[in-house]
């Protein structure tokens, strides 16, 4: 199971540059970008509650603010 998640959209250049980031530094943390802004990942569980991107959210899909 993913420890981090990262509530983003492809459109978006900052979740863009989180998910870089996050690639080149963390080789140990599991982590999973979702797209929320498409249709289909609207109702996904990381996307619910999501206000603004990137937002993280821990594996029990609590908002963590960075």
């Amino acid at each position: 199971s993913k420890q981090i998640y990262l509530a983003g959209a492809s459109w978006c250049g900052y979740t863009t540059n989180m998910e870089q980031g996050i690639e080149d530094s963390t080789k140990k943390i599991p982590f999973e970008v979702v797209d929320c802004s498409t249709e289909e990942n609207k109702a996904d569980r990381v996307c619910q509650g999501v206000t603004g991107f990137p937002t993280f959210k821990n594996a029990n899909y609590e908002v963590r603010h960075t």
